[in-house]
């Protein structure tokens, strides 16, 4: 349950499919000992997921700017709808389910800009917060 809602199973689901693409896109193969990190890791996207989705709006033309924009669309410099229609049924979904996900994925992107843009750190104050985790790992390992 997030913020209230019961998360459906198939939504959950969805998510931790994607989180796996994305990763074995990365590192060819997911060894069995990350499985918890990917649960975890698909848990904070659906909670970063339904906090953007209260506070921020992505209109239609937004969605629809970012997809236009993507090389993967693109033929000679300009967006193909059929290539767009080959990937979203490559992916075994709808368009309107595909671009919900964008639509997502561009909240959790203005999301996190909005609170990097609002974390005010000296290199100073990084350098000694480094140093204290740091220095506890040392003292905890040793």
């Amino acid at each position: 349950e997030l913020f209230g809602r019961a998360v459906p199973w198939e939504e959950f689901e969805q998510e931790h499919q994607l989180l796996s693409r994305s990763l074995r896109a990365q590192m060819g193969t997911i060894p069995e000992a990350f499985e918890p990190f990917l649960r975890q890791q698909t848990w904070d996207r659906l909670i970063l997921k339904a906090e953007a989705k209260r506070a921020i709006r992505i209109s239609d033309e937004q969605v629809a700017q970012h997809l236009r924009t993507q090389p993967t669309f693109q033929l000679n410099g300009a967006f193909s709808p059929e290539l767009y229609y080959q990937f979203v049924r490559s992916l075994g979904t709808s368009p309107t389910s595909f671009e919900e996900q964008v639509r997502d994925d561009l909240r959790l992107q203005r999301l996190t800009g909005m609170v990097k843009g609002d974390v005010r750190l000296t290199d100073e104050e990084l350098q000694a917060a480094y140093a204290a985790t740091h220095e506890r790992r040392r003292v905890a390992a040793g």
